[in-house]
C-alpha cells in the first residue's frame, strides 16, 4: 500500500456521519431552545408537534380561549397567528420579569397587549430561526417573513383578522424553565397561493395538501328566500308547516359555503320531464356547455 492511499484511508475512516436529517419537529425544537435563551434567558423545549391544514372559520377550534392570541404579518401582507395557552403565557411572563418560571399553576386569563409585548421576543426569534432550518427540506411549507404585529383581542377575533382559503395550523407542547409547567403553542399561517396552481411540484408538502384538500367536505346551502317573522309567530311554528314564499324565490335561489358566503345563484327548471337546477358560479369565466333548463313559472 502506498503512502498516498494510506492518508486517504485514514482521511475516510476518520470522516464524521453525517448530520440527521432535517424536520419540521427537529426545526422547531432548535428554533424554540434557541429562542428561550436569547429572549427569556431560559430553557424552552418544544415537543409534540401537530401539523394540520384548516380552513379559516375552523381555526377559532384550535386556538386557546382564554389566551394570547398574537397577529403575524408575512410576505405579501399575508396574516397569520401565535397564540399561548394561559400556562405558556404565564411562563413567559414570569421569565421574562423574574427571571424564572414559578411552579404554581397559573390562573386561566385572556392575554392582553401588555403580555403581547412581552411575548414578542420570543415569537420573533422563534419565527426568525425556523425559517431557515425549514429551508432545508425538499418541500418546505412556508413560515419564512412572518413576525409579530401586534395582540388580537381573543380567538374570535383572531379568526376574524384571517382571509379565506386555507390555513397551515403547527401546535406543539412547549417546557418552559424549570417549573414543569405544560404550555401549548399554536402557529397559524395561510397557504400560499402558488401552493394550489396546476402543475404543482408533486413534493412531500403539496401532495399532504392536496390530500387534505381532496378529501375534505364542502357543503353547499340553498337559500330560497329571507322572510320576516313575528317573534311571537316564530315561537308558534312547528314541523310540517308551510310558509308563504315570494314568487321570484324560484329564479334567485342563492348558493352559500363555509362562513355564508356567497359562491353562486340558481333557478329551478326543467330539462324534459326531469326536474332540473340551473346553476351560476359567481366570478365563473364560462358556463358549461349543456342543454339549459326551461325555467319553471312560479304559478303553475
Amino acid at each position: 500500500m502506498t503512502a498516498e492511499h494510506s492518508v486517504l484511508r485514514r482521511k475516510i475512516a476518520g470522516r464524521a456521519a453525517p448530520p440527521p436529517a432535517m424536520t419540521e419537529e427537529k426545526a422547531l425544537r432548535l428554533a424554540a431552545a434557541q429562542a428561550g435563551n436569547a429572549a427569556l434567558g431560559c430553557a424552552v423545549i418544544a415537543s409534540g408537534l401537530r401539523i394540520s391544514l384548516c380552513a379559516a372559520e375552523e381555526i377559532g377550534a384550535a386556538l386557546p380561549d382564554p389566551g394570547l392570541v398574537m397577529r403575524l404579518e408575512g410576505p405579501a401582507g399575508r396574516i397569520g397567528l401565535a397564540a399561548l395557552c394561559p400556562q405558556g403565557m404565564a411562563s413567559v411572563i414570569e421569565a421574562a420579569t423574574l427571571g424564572r418560571v414559578t411552579a404554581a399553576p397559573a390562573p386561566d386569563r385572556r392575554g392582553t397587549p401588555t403580555d403581547a409585548a412581552l411575548a414578542q421576543g420570543l415569537i420573533d426569534r422563534l419565527l426568525a430561526g425556523i425559517a431557515p432550518r425549514l429551508g432545508l427540506l425538499d418541500d418546505p411549507p412556508s413560515l419564512g417573513g412572518y413576525a409579530f404585529a401586534g395582540a388580537l383581542g381573543g380567538a374570535q377575533a383572531a379568526v376574524l383578522a384571517l382571509v379565506d382559503g386555507p390555513h397551515v395550523v403547527w401546535q406543539a407542547d412547549l417546557d418552559i424553565g424549570d417549573a414543569n409547567r405544560r404550555a401549548r403553542l399554536t402557529l397559524v399561517v395561510p397557504v400560499p397561493q402558488q401552493a394550489a396552481l396546476p402543475g404543482a411540484g408533486p413534493g412531500r408538502w403539496d401532495t399532504q395538501w392536496r390530500a387534505q384538500v381532496l378529501g375534505s367536505e364542502a357543503r353547499i346551502t340553498a337559500e330560497l328566500a329571507s322572510i320576516e317573522i313575528a317573534a311571537t309567530d316564530l315561537a308558534r311554528l312547528s314541523p310540517g308547516q308551510l310558509l308563504d314564499l315570494p314568487r321570484a324565490a324560484l329564479d334567485r335561489i342563492v348558493l352559500r359555503g363555509a362562513g355564508r358566503m356567497r359562491v353562486g345563484e340558481a333557478r329551478l327548471g326543467r330539462i324534459g320531464p326531469l326536474r332540473a337546477v340551473r346553476i351560476t358560479l359567481l366570478g365563473a369565466a364560462q358556463r358549461p356547455a349543456v342543454q339549459e333548463p326551461e325555467v319553471i313559472d312560479a304559478g303553475a
